[in-house]
């Protein structure tokens, strides 16, 4: 079942945060189609919640969806494991759901490190590190869920346009939107290990797998150190951050 406008106030995403997404930038096709269907199926299985949509109706789906907006824009697929009639932290054969939210979006798609948009300080977001952390150990933190409210608090608390969260073992994670990549004095681009806790973003996928980034564990002083400091993920592609510290 798809609904597009309303939601039940039953739902168990609405309800419990029973639920994961993914949201996808659109222009003229999904960007990283395969990559965003794949980590929607590997969620539903760590929720143990039956993916009920195949490729070919999540493509078609995505281009009905987003036929009559300006490109480009922003597609949210969320996927809930259904509405429950009966109180009670579980119920059982519910059918699950998939709900759509459509958005324009303004912002360039920048994939290249050395693109010029990102050697000009006037168009990093800024940042700072949030008191707020993640825990490393949390089998649900690579997951896109919508419980967000780590993310919400931590912006929040924050002066600036986004916030570097922290692990509870004090190393970075990422921020509230994206995954972090340091540039080091020596040229190499850094971003944490999953294990850190932080997301599973898809285009952090997309520069390891093309090896324009490589894995390490980042501390607070190797921020504090690095040339660069990037936010990475799949609607922006990569922006510049300027951290400001206290």
């Amino acid at each position: 079942m798809i609904q597009t406008h309303t939601i039940s106030i039953k739902d168990r995403g609405f309800l419990f945060g029973d639920g994961f997404f993914t949201t996808v930038r659109y222009d003229q096709e999904p960007f990283f189609f395969d990559s965003h269907v794949k980590r929607l199926k590997k969620s539903a299985d760590l929720f143990k919640i039956p993916f009920m949509w195949d490729d070919h109706f999540l493509w078609h789906h995505i281009h009905d969806s987003c036929k009559d907006y300006p490109y480009p824009c922003a597609i949210k697929l969320i996927v809930t494991r259904g509405i429950q009639e009966q109180r009670g932290l579980l119920n059982h054969h519910l059918t699950p759901q998939l709900y759509t939210i459509v958005d324009s979006i303004s912002e360039p798609w920048i994939h290249d490190f050395e693109n010029d948009f990102l050697k000009d300080l006037n168009n990093a977001l800024t940042c700072d590190v949030s008191r707020i952390m993640r825990f490393s150990k949390d089998p649900l933190s690579p997951v896109k869920k919508l419980n967000y409210m780590t993310e919400i608090l931590s912006r929040m608390e924050s002066l600036y346009q986004d916030t570097i969260i922290l692990n509870d073992q004090g190393d970075v994670c990422c921020t509230t939107v994206g995954n972090v990549v340091i540039q080091t004095h020596d040229q190499r681009f850094l971003t944490p290990y999953l294990k850190s806790g932080c997301v599973d973003g898809i285009m952090r996928q997309h520069l390891i797998e093309s090896k324009k980034i490589h894995e390490r564990n980042i501390t607070i002083d190797d921020l504090h150190t690095a040339s660069s400091i990037f936010m990475i993920n799949s609607l922006r592609g990569i922006r510049l951050l300027n951290l400001k510290t206290a």
